[in-house]
C-alpha cells in the first residue's frame, strides 16, 4: 500500500515546478506518489512534469482543463491512494526530508487522523527565508510533538503544513468547493472537525514562496472569497467556535477590505449578510457594515442598483479612507450647503453629512421629499443663503449643475464630482 498521496495542482508554474518537484520527491517516505493535476497550463510546465514523469515512477500525470487549484486537488483525491493525503502547491516546497516519514509514524503512534508540522515564508524579491509561528509556542519543550485539540486550536489557514488520513476523508467526504478563491479554509476547516484531535511534529516541512502572487485576483473573485468565509462561518456558527469567527471576520475588514469595496455588487452584499447573520459575538461586526445596510435600504429595487454602484461604493469607501465628505467640503471653504434632490443619493448625502462640520441649509426637491429636522423646498429661489449646491441625481446630474449655477450664481458641484475629487486626494496622499 502507498504511504502518502502528494497532490500537487500545476498551473503555469514553470518558473518554480522543478523545485518542488525535487523537493517531493526527496522526501524520505519509500511508499509515496506524487500526483500532478496539471489544470490547462499555457506555459511549459506540462513539458517539465513530462520529463520528470519518465524519470521517476513516482510521478504521475493528470491534465483537465483549467477549473481552479480546488478542482484539480479534487481530482488529486479521488485518484489517490495513498494511506495518507498532503497537498503542495507547485510554486511552493519541502524542507526537511524526513518529515513526511516522521509525520506519518506519529499518526500511527498516537491514533490519530492528522499530524501537523512547523511552516516557514520565502519572499521571492529578497530570497529572505521567515520562520512562521504556525505551532511553535505549543511545541517548546516537546521534542517527540504535542497532542491538538482543534477547539482550542480554531484556525482555518495553512493546511499544506498537514497530512490527512484518506479513509478519513472519504468517508466524510470532504472535498473542495468549486470556488477560485478560498477554497481551502472550508476543507481544512472540515477536516480538523471531523478529526478533532491532531498531533504536531516539531519538524520544519512546508516553504511557502511569497511575493509573485497576482493579488489583483483577490478583487476578481472577492464573490468567492466570501463564499468560502460564509461556509467557514456557518460550521463556526454551528460548532460554537467564536475564536475562528473573530479570526473570519478580522479578515473581513482588513486583508479583504478593499477588494469588497472596489467589487461591492448585489451578490457581495447578499453573502456579507449571510456572514453578519450567523455571528455568535454581536459584538463582532464587519466595520462598514452599517454604512452598506444603511446606503442599501435607500435603493427602490436591486435593479438600481446596476446604475448606482458606482456612487454606492464611493460612499462607503471615502468614509474609511478617511477622507469624508464633510471633511472635504470643508477644507475646500464651503461650510453650508443645499441638497438639490432628495431621492437614494440625495438621502445618503444628507446622512453622511448630518454630524459633519458642514450644515445643510435645506433640501431642493420638486417632489417636496420629507426627510426628518431637514427644511425642503421646491425652488432653488427658495433655498436661502449657502455656500454650494449638491446635485445628486445620477442621470442629467452635469446638465441639472450646470442650469442651477447660471440660476443662482453660486458654486454648484454634483455628488459624483466630489467623490472623485475625494478619490483622487486619496491617491496623491498615497503616492
Amino acid at each position: 500500500m502507498v504511504d502518502v498521496s502528494i497532490i500537487i495542482p500545476v498551473y503555469n508554474a514553470e518558473t518554480y515546478l522543478r523545485e518542488c518537484l525535487n523537493s517531493a520527491l526527496a522526501q524520505t517516505v519509500r511508499k509515496k506518489e506524487i500526483l500532478c493535476i496539471d489544470d490547462g497550463s499555457t506555459d511549459r510546465s506540462i513539458h517539465i512534469l513530462r520529463t520528470y514523469a519518465r524519470n521517476h515512477q513516482e510521478i504521475r500525470i493528470i491534465s483537465q482543463e483549467n477549473a481552479g487549484s480546488g478542482m484539480a486537488r479534487n481530482k488529486g483525491l479521488e485518484l489517490a491512494q495513498g494511506e495518507f493525503v498532503c497537498f503542495l502547491d507547485a510554486d511552493d516546497y519541502y524542507l526537511d526530508e524526513t518529515a513526511l516519514e516522521q509525520m506519518i509514524r506519529a499518526c500511527g503512534d498516537h491514533e490519530v487522523k492528522i499530524c501537523g508540522s512547523f511552516r516557514e515564508m520565502k519572499y521571492v524579491e529578497s530570497g529572505r527565508t521567515e520562520r512562521l509561528p504556525l505551532h511553535r509556542d505549543i511545541c517548546k519543550g516537546h521534542p517527540d510533538g504535542v497532542e491538538l485539540d482543534y477547539y482550542d486550536y480554531q484556525e482555518d489557514y495553512h493546511y499544506q503544513s498537514y497530512i490527512f488520513c484518506r479513509k478519513m476523508l472519504k468517508e466524510k467526504k470532504i472535498v473542495f468547493p468549486p470556488y477560485r478563491r478560498y477554497q481551502d479554509p472550508p476543507f481544512f476547516l472540515q477536516a480538523m472537525l471531523a478529526a478533532r484531535k491532531v498531533w504536531v511534529m516539531p519538524v520544519e516541512w512546508y516553504c511557502y514562496r511569497l511575493g509573485h502572487q497576482n493579488l489583483g485576483e483577490h478583487a476578481v473573485y472577492i464573490e468567492h472569497t466570501l463564499m468560502g468565509i460564509r461556509d467557514n462561518m456557518r460550521l463556526a456558527k454551528e460548532k460554537r467556535l467564536f475564536e475562528l469567527q473573530k479570526k473570519l471576520v478580522r479578515r473581513i475588514n482588513e486583508e479583504f477590505y478593499w477588494p469588497v469595496v472596489r467589487r461591492f455588487n448585489e451578490n457581495v452584499f447578499k453573502l456579507l449578510s449571510e456572514i453578519e447573520q450567523d455571528l455568535l459575538d454581536k459584538k463582532e461586526t464587519i466595520r462598514y457594515w452599517k454604512d452598506i445596510c444603511r446606503y442599501y435600504s435607500l435603493l427602490d429595487s436591486y435593479n438600481e442598483l446596476g446604475a448606482s454602484y458606482y456612487i454606492m461604493r464611493m460612499m462607503v469607501e471615502t468614509r474609511y479612507k478617511g477622507i469624508g465628505i464633510g471633511e472635504y467640503l470643508r477644507n475646500t471653504g464651503i461650510g453650508t450647503i443645499a441638497i438639490y434632490g432628495l431621492g437614494t443619493f440625495g438621502n445618503a448625502l444628507y446622512y453622511e453629512l448630518k454630524n459633519s462640520p458642514v450644515r445643510i441649509v435645506c433640501g431642493i426637491d420638486k417632489n417636496n421629499k420629507l426627510l426628518d429636522g431637514l427644511t425642503v423646498v421646491t425652488d432653488v429661489k427658495d433655498a436661502g443663503q449657502c455656500d454650494a449646491i449638491v446635485v445628486t441625481p445620477l442621470k442629467e446630474g452635469a446638465v441639472i449643475a450646470a442650469e442651477l449655477k447660471a440660476r443662482t450664481g453660486i458654486p454648484v458641484y454634483t455628488l459624483i464630482e466630489i467623490l472623485n475629487n475625494v478619490e483622487k486626494i486619496h491617491v496623491q496622499t498615497c503616492e
